[in-house]
C-alpha cells in the first residue's frame, strides 16, 4: 500500500474539488522533501507522523475560521446544514402556504392579499431558518465541548491507521439523495401529522370542512410519532457519519423502521382514528373503513420490509 497517497487522499477528500490538484502536489513535495531516496516504510510512516493526521492538515488548508464549531465536528456540521436547512424551508413555505390558502375566506383585493401572504411567508422562513440553524449550531457546541476524547484522538493519530483505510464499493455509499430523501420524509411526515386536520380531508366551500382524521385521536399518539420522528433523524445522521452500509447500521435502520411501523399499525387498530364526518359523507361501511386501514397498514409493512433487506443486503457487499 502507498501511505503517501492514501494520506494525501484522505487530506483531499475533506477540502474543496477546486483546491484538490494544488494542494495534493504541494503534499508530494513536501513530504518527498522529508524523505531520503527509496525510503522504507518506516521512514515514510515517520515522515507522516510528523505532519499530523490528515483531519489536522486538511484544516490547515481551508480558508474560512472554525472558532465556535471546532475542526473535528465542522464538517459534518456543514453538511447537516446543507442538507437539512433546504429541507426545513421547503416544508415550511409548502406548509404555510397550504393552510393559508384553505383559511382564505375570500375578502380583500387579490393584490393586497398576495403581498400579505409573500410577506408573511418570508417572515415564516426566515425564522425557520433562524430557528434551524441555532439548534444545529447548540447541538454541535454541546457535542465538542462535552467530547474530549475526540481531541486525544487527533493528538495520537499515526500513520498505521492509514492501512486500515479500505475502499468501500459504491453500492454500499450512503448517497447524499438517500440522506435528502430520509431527511425529508421525516419532515413531511411531521408536517402532515401535526397539520393533519388542515391538510388532509376534503375542501369545501374554500375550506378543510371534512377532515379524514379524528384529530384528536391523531394527536393522541405524539409521543410515540415523536420519537419516531426522532430515530429517524438520527438514523440519518449515523449514516451521514458513518457514510456506508454496515451490519451496525443495517441493524439499526433494522430496528427504527420495525418500530416506526409498529406505531403506525397500533395508530391504524384504533377504530376511532377516521373522522366520522368523513366516513358518512363518502358513505363508508366499517368493513370498506377497515379495508382502507389495513391497506394503508400493509403497504408500510412491505416498504419497512424492503427497506431492511435492502440495508442487510448492501452492507454485505
Amino acid at each position: 500500500m502507498n501511505l503517501i497517497e492514501v494520506y494525501i487522499g484522505e487530506v483531499t477528500r475533506r477540502l474543496p474539488e477546486s483546491n484538490r490538484e494544488d494542494i495534493a502536489l504541494e503534499l508530494r513535495s513536501t513530504i518527498g522533501d522529508m524523505l531520503p531516496d527509496n525510503p522504507s516504510e518506516e521512514e515514510v510512516k515517520s515522515a507522516l507522523n510528523e505532519l499530523g493526521s490528515p483531519v489536522q492538515m486538511a484544516n490547515g488548508f481551508r480558508d474560512w475560521p472554525m472558532h465556535l464549531i471546532g475542526p473535528q465536528y465542522f464538517e459534518l456540521y456543514m453538511k447537516i446544514i446543507k442538507m437539512v436547512l433546504p429541507i426545513s424551508l421547503v416544508i415550511t413555505f409548502i406548509a404555510f402556504m397550504t393552510i393559508n390558502v384553505i383559511d382564505y375566506n375570500g375578502t380583500g383585493s387579490l393584490g393586497d392579499v398576495f403581498f400579505n401572504l409573500i410577506g408573511d411567508a418570508i417572515g415564516g422562513l426566515w425564522n425557520t431558518a433562524i430557528q434551524t440553524l441555532f439548534w444545529i449550531t447548540l447541538i454541535f457546541v454541546i457535542l465538542e465541548r462535552t467530547d474530549i476524547n475526540i481531541n486525544r484522538a487527533l493528538k495520537g493519530w499515526s500513520a498505521d491507521e492509514l492501512e486500515k483505510v479500505t475502499s468501500v464499493p459504491k453500492k454500499k455509499k450512503v448517497s447524499k439523495s438517500e440522506l435528502f430523501a430520509d431527511l425529508l420524509f421525516a419532515a413531511v411526515w411531521a408536517t402532515l401529522y401535526f397539520n393533519a386536520d388542515n391538510l388532509l380531508g376534503i375542501i369545501r366551500n374554500g375550506k378543510m370542512d371534512v377532515p379524514f382524521f379524528n384529530n384528536d385521536v391523531l394527536l393522541s399518539y405524539w409521543p410515540l410519532v415523536s420519537l419516531t420522528l426522532l430515530t429517524a433523524v438520527l438514523l440519518a445522521l449515523y449514516k451521514m457519519v458513518v457514510g456506508y452500509w454496515t451490519k451496525r447500521l443495517a441493524v439499526a435502520n433494522a430496528v427504527h423502521q420495525i418500530f416506526a411501523t409498529a406505531v403506525i399499525v397500533l395508530m391504524l387498530l384504533n377504530d376511532q382514528l377516521i373522522h366520522p364526518d368523513f366516513t358518512n359523507l363518502l358513505s363508508l361501511s366499517e368493513t370498506y373503513q377497515n379495508m382502507i386501514l389495513a391497506a394503508i397498514g400493509l403497504f408500510f409493512i412491505l416498504s419497512a420490509g424492503m427497506d431492511i433487506v435492502k440495508g442487510f443486503w448492501k452492507a454485505k457487499l
